[in-house]
């Protein structure tokens, strides 16, 4: 019996260490990808005459962004009578104010403005997107969530695409207005930009299966019908249409050049609560999805490309066995079978160039330092770490239809004014098992220097830290956000090929 159980334990620890090199090698080669195959695109041809667009903005609660976003709808640079705004405003508090105010303004300058709002906003964003589809006039349906700022020529850089009569999806490429507040926003858009810029492109030029990202994006409508129209039952609804608009035979298109500026979670108590969503919602595709995945019509290339985007948090749970297990075996308490040492740092130099591979060749293509990217790319990999107990538990009740609330992530633009309401997340209970995890492994840390256990002191002190960080850091959940004079974002290096 206890054989045995050494031989599963040791499974896992192997199979964690190629898991991790898995992951690595997507990296790797999604970027290689992107070198080879990004180019400056060749923009299709405007159209003779342009067709009708819906741009719907779906928000609830809103205050500090819902008038930006509504006013950057009506500013697109396009023929005013083939454009309708609606808006999808299922708020409770002074946001309300805010859209019928604007909304009779912009209505009195000769735009279509729809103010669309439901008694029982049920179904979350989905809901609200399924409730306007049917009243919709346009031909084409773009989607900004309330905390974007589509510039102008949005629409023009974006409509022509569709020209490709098999085009169902044009998306931009999130950009970040508050990017420069503090050094965590920094890492998170090194991180998306990452996705954003070399990710998402790589699939697009390669016409493997991509993902809409939920806004910055123009479906077409027939296409949205095609796919089954949007669906609330689960968390990313944005995900289940993409999968379902693929099997459909439509063709998704990412743009990079095309950057729409959004805001960023201010703190890792918001990042967090984002986080959690998505994973949770990923889960709940997972289980509903995947079989239809696995046996659709689609190369072989395209199905493992989602199924291993529906499967990417199964890694979180062997993070969680490893915190877990690694001071046994280290302190000897646990005889293994196998013993990796050099192997673990070739494994966790190879996660962490792969990281700085990605974010450093996203950073060139946007015309930015690199070498931020390279020097802090084991903070993304700490950040994992400390977030895995909120992913296991994601994953956990997604696979088990057990989604709960939508919980969305408050921005605010601004310290709010008295009378205001302050939005805040609701803070995670992991937050003190986290914490105390973080301050047993400084204590293992400490052990393992008086045992001159120097490199694995290092590893103990990498794991304190992670799992301070994200602890400490979470019990932070306002939404006051404080843009910098750096905000506004880069443009795209149009023509450069890093």
């Amino acid at each position: 019996m206890i054989t045995a159980l050494l031989v599963l334990f040791e499974g896992y620890r192997l199979a964690l260490r190629v898991l991790v090199v898995l992951m690595s090698a997507h990296f790797v080669t999604t970027t290689i990808s992107y070198l080879k195959r990004h180019r400056t695109p060749v923009v299709p041809k405007v159209p003779e005459e342009w067709p009708p667009v819906t741009v719907q903005l779906p928000m609830r609660n809103e205050l500090y962004a819902a008038e930006r976003v509504i006013r950057a709808a009506a500013a697109l640079d396009y023929p005013k009578d083939k454009l309708e705004i609606q808006i999808l405003d299922d708020s409770d508090d002074q946001t309300v104010e805010v859209t019928k105010r604007v909304a009779a303004e912009l209505r009195a300058q000769g735009f279509r403005v729809n103010e669309l709002r439901r008694s029982d906003p049920s179904g979350y964003k989905a809901g609200a997107l399924l409730m306007a589809f049917g009243g919709s006039t346009g031909e084409f349906l773009a989607v900004f969530d309330a905390d974007f700022v589509p510039a102008p020529d949005f629409l023009k850089r974006t409509i022509p695409y569709f020209h490709d009569p098999k085009v169902g999806m044009v998306q931009g490429r999130w950009d970040h207005l508050n990017r420069n507040e503090s050094w965590f926003t920094a890492l998170q858009a090194r991180v998306l930009d990452g996705l954003m810029v070399v990710e998402q492109t790589a699939k697009s030029a390669a016409e493997v299966p991509l993902q809409f990202n939920g806004t910055a994006g123009v479906f077409r409508k027939k296409a949205i019908a095609d796919a089954g129209g949007w669906t609330f039952d689960s968390l990313t609804e944005d995900f289940d249409l993409s999968l379902r608009a693929v099997l459909a035979g439509w063709k998704l298109v990412h743009l990079p050049e095309v950057s729409v500026p959004s805001e960023l979670p201010p703190t890792l108590g918001l990042f967090r609560v984002q986080q959690r969503r998505w994973a949770l919602g990923t889960a709940q595709l997972l289980r509903k999805r995947l079989g239809e995945v696995l046996s659709a019509p689609l190369p072989f290339w395209s199905r493992l490309a989602l199924a291993f985007q529906l499967c990417r948090h199964f890694g979180y749970p062997l993070l969680l066995i490893m915190v877990a297990t690694v001071p046994l075996t280290t302190f000897g308490h646990v005889r293994t079978l196998v013993t990796y040492g050099v192997v673990n740092s070739i494994v966790l130099g190879i996660a962490i160039a792969s990281v700085a591979f990605q974010h450093a060749v996203a950073q060139r293509a946007l015309g930015r330092s690199v070498w931020p990217a390279i020097l802090l790319s084991p903070l993304p990999i700490a950040l994992a770490i400390g977030l895995a107990p909120t992913y296991t538990v994601a994953l956990y009740y997604g696979l088990r239809d057990r989604a709960g609330a939508f919980h969305r992530t408050p921005k605010m633009s601004r310290t709010p004014k008295p009378g205001e309401p302050l939005y805040r997340a609701t803070r995670s209970v992991l937050v003190v098992p986290e914490i105390a995890v973080g301050l047993c492994y400084g204590a293992f840390a400490a052990a393992a220097v008086r045992a001159d256990l120097l490199p694995e002191s290092v590893f103990f002190a990498f794991i304190a830290g992670a799992y301070l960080w994200v602890g400490f850091g979470s019990l932070h959940v306002s939404a006051v956000s404080h843009p910098g004079a750096g905000a506004r974002p880069e443009p795209f290096a149009e023509g450069s090929t890093p």
